[in-house]
Parts: structure tokens; C-alpha cells; sequence
């Protein structure tokens, strides 16, 4: 069964690395200090990823290991339903990781960067 966001990506099929640089940057009044770009817009609308958004957010600010730092990479990979995800310094220095138990996401996963408050898709640094 195809879930609503993969329903989304199939009608809308651009790819994530295909967005470079960025027009607009949004925020949400709930997440003081951090925006998002088209890219991460996208993503999260023809996807249902907003949680994604969210969840790097809650981890950035709540996070010892994590407040403060000035690049993030953040990667999830999903198979089966459920998903890793793991974030970094940007030099493989795993600071963070946890385990979904399950998600629709309907990709293999993605990778975003969190560059002084700005989410980022890689392509769009």
C-alpha cells in the first residue's frame, strides 16, 4: 500500500539534489533561532516529513552534545518501516543517534545540514 507522501513524490518527482541555493527561507514560531530553506520545504511537504524538521530542531536545542554547534549533518536512512538517524560534526564524529520505530517516509532516506541555524539540503550549501 502507497502512502499519501509517496503518492506526492510520485506526482511531484523532483529530485532533493536538484535544489541549489534558495529563494526563501521559513520558520516556525515554535522554533525560535532556526529557518529552512525551499530544499527542506519541499522535502518536508511532499514527503509528511515536517516531523523531520521538528525532531532536528528538538535535538539542536535540548541536546548537550548538540547546542551550539555551528554544522550539523543530519542523516536518516530508512528500510523496512522504521529508520537510523544519526548526526555529526560533518567529520564522521557521530554525536547523536536513534532509531524509528516506524516511519512512511517513502525514500531510502535523507541527509540534511544544519549551518548556524539554517536546515539545508547538502545541495543547497
Amino acid at each position: 500500500m502507497k502512502t499519501k507522501a509517496a503518492e506526492r513524490v510520485k506526482d511531484n518527482p523532483q529530485d532533493l539534489s536538484e535544489f541549489r541555493g534558495t529563494d526563501n527561507y521559513y520558520k516556525n514560531a515554535y522554533m525560535l533561532g532556526m529557518v529552512y530553506t525551499d530544499g527542506v520545504k519541499h522535502m518536508a511537504e511532499t514527503r509528511d516529513a515536517y516531523w523531520l524538521i521538528q525532531y532536528v530542531y528538538a535535538k539542536a536545542n535540548y541536546i548537550k552534545a548538540l547546542k551550539g554547534e555551528p554544522f550539523l549533518t543530519i542523516e536518516m536512512s530508512v528500510a523496512d518501516s522504521s529508520a537510523t538517524i544519526a548526526i555529526t560534526d560533518g567529520n564522521d564524529n557521530i554525536l547523536h543517534t536513534d532509531e524509528i520505530e516506524y516511519t512512511d517516509y517513502p525514500d531510502d532516506g535523507v541527509c540534511l545540514w544544519l549551518v548556524d541555524g539554517v536546515l539545508l539540503l547538502p545541495s543547497e550549501y
